[in-house]
């Protein structure tokens, strides 16, 4: 059973933690708006949790505490920088140690009712929270309580997105006096790995307070945009034109250079938002495109963007990649190489730009074989070790 706890006093709560005694204290900034406790995993649900995970893949889960979940909704940035409602999950491991914090970016989701918010569910966020960690899932605007078009792989939004709702979560924390250890962890898989990587690189320029980002794993993401649909659109057939649909309905609604009518030919660009509005998912979608891109795009179109570097959607891209920085912090890349839908180019081109740069703190894992389902599961394995060894020892 569901129960709603009106939480407004934890804004107050937070306000007064950070600002007691301080004159500037009601200018402070907030992000936390509310909670919706959605169910108590105890530790024998753990335990069937784990069996079954085990049986599927090869994974066992810690079920020595049982996990809170909670939906929070919280304030962010929409992509023109008005304030904007938007929501998420969070796991709450029952301890009394100093947790640390992991944000877990979702991948592409086209139902709005399907993401962590408002299933309750979370494979990943189970798994962490069993591991000690307080486990945010973010739904990203357009998703969960958010009711605008989402602004698939629009960096700065994404971006806030996340790092507002670690906020959110700093603040709940600090009125239900959980401790945290100050170590953020960032992993994310598909559209999650492009989210991880903008956050990433928001938060090495602009770190939150109070917390120290320990280590990042963006898993099969599209960081390179522009090489990205440069490759797609080379070739005649792509699989999953649902993503590029949502591409195209996102940037048309952020940026007025990106048209519809010119891209799309009859009767997409009448049919696109119906499709792209949260009520459909992404085979439905699937089914009224074609995976012969000659049957929805417009040729010339096509041409252009493919030979003219300064093509509107090609700049677009480019504003919107998200591996032209410096990394510190540890990171870790995981990709397949035989990715037929987020192409394995993005792995390479991220590295060589880091490497290049003279970073020293990201390691690339590349998997030979599967394509971009396939990799999902031996990806966040591989996460799960390697962030182990950055984990501070609880006391003693």
């Amino acid at each position: 059973m569901r129960h709603w706890f009106k939480l407004s006093f934890l804004l107050w709560s937070a306000i007064f933690i950070h600002g007691c005694g301080n004159p500037a204290a009601e200018t402070i900034e907030t992000h936390f708006l509310d909670a919706e406790s959605l169910e108590t995993l105890s530790t024998s649900d753990l335990a069937d949790f784990s069996d079954l995970a085990q049986v599927e893949y090869g994974v066992s889960l810690n079920t020595s505490h049982a996990i809170q979940i909670y939906k929070i909704q919280y304030q962010t940035k929409d992509p023109f920088g008005n304030n904007t409602l938007a929501s998420g999950a969070l796991f709450i491991p029952q301890s009394s140690d100093p947790l640390p914090l992991l944000s877990i970016q979702h991948g592409t989701e086209f139902l709005r009712n399907e993401v962590a918010s408002q299933t309750g569910f979370d494979a990943f966020g189970i798994l962490a929270a069993s591991e000690g960690y307080l486990t945010l899932v973010p739904d990203y605007l357009g998703l969960g309580d958010s009711t605008l078009l989402h602004p698939y792989h629009h960096e700065s939004s994404t971006a806030n997105a996340v790092i507002d709702m670690i906020k959110a979560v700093q603040e709940f924390a600090a009125a239900q006096k959980l401790t945290l250890n100050g170590q953020l962890f960032l992993a994310g898989y598909s559209e999650g790995g492009y989210a991880t990587m903008a956050t990433t690189k928001a938060l090495e320029k602009t770190p939150i307070p109070h917390l120290t980002l320990t280590a990042s794993a963006p898993l099969a993401g599209a960081y390179a945009l522009e090489a990205t649909a440069m490759h797609i659109l080379k070739t005649k057939f792509y699989p999953y034109p649902a993503f590029l649909a949502y591409l195209l309905a996102a940037y048309h609604q952020i940026y007025p250079d990106i048209s519809l009518e010119d891209s799309l030919l009859a009767p997409y660009p009448q049919e696109l938002p119906n499709l792209i509005d949260g009520t459909h998912d992404g085979d439905s979608i699937n089914a009224q495109l074609s995976t012969d891109l000659t049957l929805v795009l417009k040729s010339d179109y096509r041409k252009d963007f493919l030979q003219n570097p300064n093509h509107p959607l090609r700049m677009r891209l480019r504003e919107n990649q998200v591996y032209e920085f410096k990394p510190v912090a540890p990171m870790l890349l995981v990709h397949c190489q035989q990715d037929s839908v987020v192409p394995f180019l993005n792995a390479l081109i991220a590295m060589e730009h880091f490497t290049v740069e003279g970073s020293t703190a990201v390691e690339l894992e590349a998997i030979p074989t599967g394509d971009h389902g396939d990799c999902a599961i031996p990806a966040i394995l591989k996460v799960k070790v390697w962030f182990a060894a950055f984990l501070q020892p609880a006391p003693a």
